[in-house]
């Protein structure tokens, strides 16, 4: 076997180092780009704002992320220097690990025989964060973070690392990045923060819990003490600007009120981009006014505590700009996010009870012909219906103003002309009417909801109740609402500007509403022009008031969200309260309303038999005697007569009268003036065993 010689072997080794060096040399060139390590994006928050550029909501893309991209430039050069100067002052120069850091950390950690250094870098802080290797520390971890950190370095520029660093650095409370911490924790963004601010956020990065200026208040300001002390050691800034910095610390520890004021708005705003199939960008420009909402959202506070007392505790407040239709302020009540659940109280569905009245009058002037003028009398009355055995409406007072115009009866939200209109009507052509006016949540049958769908029956929200009175304030067209500064508004007739004009006209007049509604309450407004309607559930569940002003559609509800009865709270005293205080504050300048005292109608005669009421259906009591049971026959009339004839089957009726055999029987009543007959009535009812 030959013999290879020493200086060969030499030679053969010496390559053999070159090739171990050239190929560690060339995997730490080509490994950061074969591995797939990238920096991973955080989800950005959607920011809401309104009209005038002021932050009303914030959308998070999770449940565990607040966060907003900031561009580097954007931040304050004292921030970045200053946290460059504590947590990596060679950041510029080194490859992602400090090597000078390193040793100068492996010699404190054999002096003091423990880890008391780790030689971090903002790279390796990254690389941290994003292998969720924070804790425990240990060794077998920070080789991983500094192969890590290695790696980024080489695949990203110091500048791309530094903004990522700022933008996604975790600062408590859901936070990433010093641009939400900023707007977190003072209510502004971070170009705007003052240098003692900027140093409360680097305090806080090294432990946002254990450094929480608002919990942990000693800890917080004995590390941002410690950071004046060691910034002004290392001449990072002057004597002067220490004792500057020092003396605002107490000022950090004051929560600031930056809260979300309007979440009811901020969801709103999502389900419309839902609804819409629009993707969502950072940032979202809506038509709402935080000025007019705050100032709206004091009266309304002021109202409901007026009210405690009586278990009052929610409100929901609509305003829409009457001339582009937009929406300017959206109250979604006082409790969104407590015990009662996240319910708007615009959103959600309740009765609408009389509120639906307008739309009823408006479509009987156009299918009858009737006229403000004619008149209808108000009176006790009973009807058929499919679910019921029978319907007998009665008016919120529980008394009747027999004749009186259509106009009064509207205006004074008298229940059973109403109900005898809807009858006329028919109550199909009512639903299908309703649904034109956008009444969508009525999604029943008409002979589910029978001729009680004018009063009560069936269930809307407010939003909807606002954008159909819009039919009145935009002279029969129906309009979309908007919400976003880019969106179009449609407007569609649905009916003929002449019918809308009659309701305008009518529940504009002050006059028309007594005496049901006294002049000079809060539903009297003598100096402006305002069209309104205002109704209270029959228990006091809640009342709502819904009108328009010369600029503005108003729409208001309260009551509780649990839906529980308040203690005799009306519409005047409740939404009418906060109605009023609106329309004075918006509308300052004052008008002259063009209406005057209603004329004293001419009252046609008439003769109704009100006991019984036609259709009735009596049943016979087989346990009692024939003798013992009795019916009233009663009527009603504005005719002069003498004297007068009741009839049950023709046969000539005392007082009282026996209920007679099983069968369908005829009453009937007439009127005489001496020995000449002036009027005749007559009806028909049943009795049953």
């Amino acid at each position: 076997m030959p013999k290879i010689s020493v200086h060969k072997k030499k030679k053969r080794k010496g390559f053999s180092v070159l090739y171990i060096l050239a190929s560690i040399s060339l995997l730490s060139i080509t490994i950061p780009y074969l591995l797939p390590i990238h920096l991973k994006e955080i989800p950005v928050s959607t920011i809401v704002y309104d009209r005038n550029n002021t932050v009303v909501g914030e959308i998070l893309p999770d449940a565990i992320h607040r966060h907003q991209v900031l561009a580097l430039e954007m931040y304050p050069q004292f921030l970045v220097t200053t946290i460059i100067a504590i947590e990596d002052q060679r950041f510029r120069q080194h490859n992602g690990i400090d090597l000078v850091a390193l040793t100068r950390a492996m010699v404190e950690n054999i002096k003091s025989e423990a880890v008391v250094q780790w030689a971090s870098t903002i790279t390796s802080q990254i690389a941290r964060n994003q292998l969720r290797l924070n804790a425990p520390r240990t060794r077998r971890r920070k080789i991983i973070e500094f192969t890590y950190a290695y790696i980024l370095d080489a695949r990203y520029s110091k500048q791309q690392l530094l903004s990522y660093y700022l933008n996604t650095l975790p600062l408590g409370y859901m936070n990433y990045g010093f641009e939400t911490a900023a707007q977190r924790y003072f209510g502004r963004s971070v170009f705007q923060l003052s240098q003692s601010q900027q140093l409360a956020l680097i305090t806080i990065m090294k432990n946002p819990v254990r450094y929480d200026p608002f919990k942990k208040s000693w800890n917080f300001t004995t590390r941002y003490m410690n950071l004046i002390s060691s910034l002004e050691h290392e001449k990072y800034i002057s004597s002067e600007d220490a004792q500057s910095l020092s003396g605002d610390v107490e000022s950090l520890h004051r929560k600031n009120d930056t809260s979300i004021a309007q979440p009811y708005l901020r969801d709103y705003v999502q389900q419309q981009a839902e609804k819409q199939k629009k993707l969502l960008p950072a940032n979202v420009y809506t038509t709402i006014d935080d000025n007019m909402s705050r100032e709206i959202k004091n009266i309304a506070d002021q109202t409901i505590y007026k009210l405690l007392w009586k278990d009052v505790s929610d409100y929901g407040v609509l305003v829409i700009d009457r001339q582009s239709n937009e929406l300017r302020v959206m109250l979604g009540g006082m409790a969104y996010d407590g015990k009662a659940g996240q319910v708007n109280s615009t959103l959600s569905i309740n009765q609408p009870w009389s509120a639906v009245k307008p739309f009823t009058y408006a479509l009987a002037f156009q299918d009858l012909w009737l006229l403000p003028s004619d008149t209808i009398i108000d009176e006790p009355v009973q009807f058929q219906s499919l679910l019921w055995f029978s319907y007998t409406p009665q008016n919120f007072s529980m008394n009747y103003q027999w004749p009186v115009t259509i106009a009064q009866a509207l205006a004074q939200s008298l229940n059973i002309p109403a109900v005898k209109i809807a009858e006329q009507v028919g109550v199909d052509k009512l639903l299908d009417f309703y649904h034109k006016v956008g009444l969508e949540s009525l999604t029943q049958s008409a002979d589910y909801y029978g001729l009680a769908l004018t009063l009560w029956v069936g269930e809307v929200s407010l939003r909807e109740m606002a954008r159909a009175y819009g039919i009145f304030a935009h002279q029969g067209e129906l309009c979309d609402i908007a919400i976003f500064s880019w969106q179009q508004v449609t407007c569609k007739t649905i009916i003929d500007q002449k019918y809308t004009t009659m309701v305008v006209d009518i529940l504009s007049n002050r006059y028309n509403k007594m005496p049901s509604f006294p002049l000079f309450s809060n539903l009297d407004f003598p100096d402006r022009n305002v069209f309104l309607k205002s109704w209270t559930s029959r228990k006091f569940s809640d009342n709502r008031v819904i009108g328009f002003t010369d600029h503005y559609i108003v729409a208001i509800r309260i009551g509780n969200k649990d839906g529980s009865n308040m203690k005799w709270v009306s519409g005047v005293s409740g939404a009418g309260d906060i109605f009023n205080n609106i329309v004075y504050m918006l509308e300052k300048d004052t008008e002259t309303p063009s209406y005057a005292p209603q004329a004293n109608a001419q009252v046609a005669p008439y003769l109704h038999i009100i006991k019984p009421l036609p259709q009735t259906i009596f049943s016979l009591d087989t346990k009692l005697s024939p003798d013992l049971q009795w019916l009233k026959f009663e009527f009603s009339t504005n005719i002069l007569y003498s004297h007068y004839q009741r009839t049950v089957d023709k046969k000539i009726l005392s007082t009282p009268i026996r209920i007679p055999q099983v069968g369908t029987h005829t009453a009937s009543i007439t009127l005489f003036s001496g020995s000449s007959t002036i009027e005749t009535r007559e009806m028909q009812f049943q009795v049953q065993e």
